[in-house]
């Protein structure tokens, strides 16, 4: 399983992982709407460039342990 740390190191880049997982999660039809909104708000500030915390990452990938696996 790749690192639940995100690797992104330069402030105002994209972290294109993060984003597409977050993406990948919100195309779920059956996920709730409580973690919908988590994942959209995290979404959204990975699209800005903003840092996201080591707790928002290990949440996309619970979320994706329990959804897309």
């Amino acid at each position: 399983m790749a690192s639940k740390v995100c690797t992104r190191k330069e402030k105002g880049t994209k972290c294109v992982r993060c984003l597409s997982l977050a993406d990948e999660l919100l195309k779920v039809d059956d996920i709730e709407e409580e973690a919908r909104e988590k994942v959209g708000a995290i979404r959204d500030k990975c699209a800005r460039g903003a840092a996201i915390t080591e707790a928002q990452v290990k949440y996309l990938y619970d979320l994706r342990d329990e959804y897309l696996k």
